[in-house]
């Protein structure tokens, strides 16, 4: 790290560990490059934070992140006192393509007095009663430590995505910029020895996967009335794809017929099975048959149910149909069979 040493009537710039820029300058007020350091880890930076790029969609769907940076803010010619400051900005949204949008939530917390902002913020910092604390030289903090902050985001993309606002997967990137809006006098004196703005900015980028759900299939009953030579039960479920794309459906029961083509109900004793087939299809449109293990998926089925997450909301889009032939169930003794089946959603 640099710092800046006054030699006789010469500047000389030397090398010492974790000094920060303060310049004496032989005027007032400091100028935007002394009266504010940003820094990571100690080291100070210009406008721009280290870029957030590697961030992931979590399992639950609530985003969150927080990074850690350092602010020192001081006055006056010789950075002899701390200047308050405030941060302002607008927030940011992450855009993808297509209009898919994640506005983020965006607070900053100072360690050393436990103030925060949430973010927009447009507050001018005009006196010593503004948010945050700065560091002199010879007054309170010095400047070569710089304090302590968190800058946190957060979204609730499952709200984003039934909202319809987080609607595509990908990349969706943004680049917030906040302002550090110094008083204009340091730390009681009215000197106007400080109100430095300073601009910083930070690139983010967000990876949102291929998410896809299917919802509200529940158990299913078969009882002894008949439909033609059929015993049938069926219902409607939800099945969702992030920007309403194809899918595709695989089935699996347990355990799997000879010929691979039907499916079996078993007794409670295993000892005795009736055969059954399921298919599917669109709400209102014909059903075709999902054979065992085999994906199924028509010209393409599209993923655009409307209900994310845990909320049905009674959005369905797909039905699904089982049927057992009334006379291979008569050929079994009476009792209570059953299966279990698995359904696997894949992008198509």
């Amino acid at each position: 790290k640099w710092g800046f040493y006054r030699v006789s009537d010469w500047v000389q710039l030397v090398r010492k560990p974790y000094a920060l820029r303060c310049v004496p300058q032989n005027q007032q007020p400091q100028t935007d490059a002394m009266g504010v350091s940003v820094c990571e880890e100690g080291l100070p930076l210009g406008h721009n934070l280290s870029g957030v790029s590697d961030l992931t969609y979590p399992s639950d769907g609530q985003f969150s992140y927080t990074k850690p940076f350092q602010i020192r803010s001081c006055g006056n010619y010789y950075c002899h006192r701390p200047a308050y400051f405030n941060l302002r900005s607008n927030g940011v949204t992450l855009k993808g393509d297509s209009g898919s949008t994640i506005p983020i939530e965006v607070s900053i917390k100072q360690q050393y007095n436990g103030k925060s902002v949430t973010f927009p913020a447009q507050t001018v910092c005009n006196d010593d009663s503004c948010d945050f604390k700065g560091a002199g030289v010879y007054q309170g903090l010095q400047c070569e430590k710089c304090l302590d902050f968190e800058l946190t985001m957060k979204a609730d993309l499952n709200d984003l995505i039934e909202k319809g606002e987080l609607k595509q997967s990908g990349k969706h990137s943004g680049k917030l910029k906040f302002i550090i809006d110094q008083a204009p006098s340091t730390e009681d004196i009215t000197a106007g020895d400080a109100g430095v703005d300073w601009d910083v900015y930070l690139d983010i980028s967000l990876k949102v996967p291929d998410l896809i759900q299917i919802t509200g299939l529940d158990d299913m009953y078969l009882t002894g009335k008949k439909e033609g030579d059929y015993f049938k039960s069926s219902q409607d479920f939800c099945v969702f794809r992030l920007g309403g794309q194809k899918f595709k459906i695989k089935a699996s029961g347990s355990p799997i017929g000879k010929t691979g083509q039907s499916y079996w109900l078993v007794n409670n004793n295993n000892q005795h099975k009736i055969p059954y087939t399921m298919a599917m299809g669109r709400k209102g449109e014909a059903l075709i048959n999902v054979p065992p293990k085999q994906e199924t998926s028509a010209d393409g089925w599209f993923g655009d149910c409307q209900s994310w997450g845990d909320n049905l909301n009674d959005h369905t889009n797909m039905k699904l149909e089982i049927k057992v032939l009334a006379s291979e169930a008569a050929e079994q003794p009476t009792g209570r069979y059953k299966d279990r089946m698995t359904l696997y959603v894949e992008p198509d």
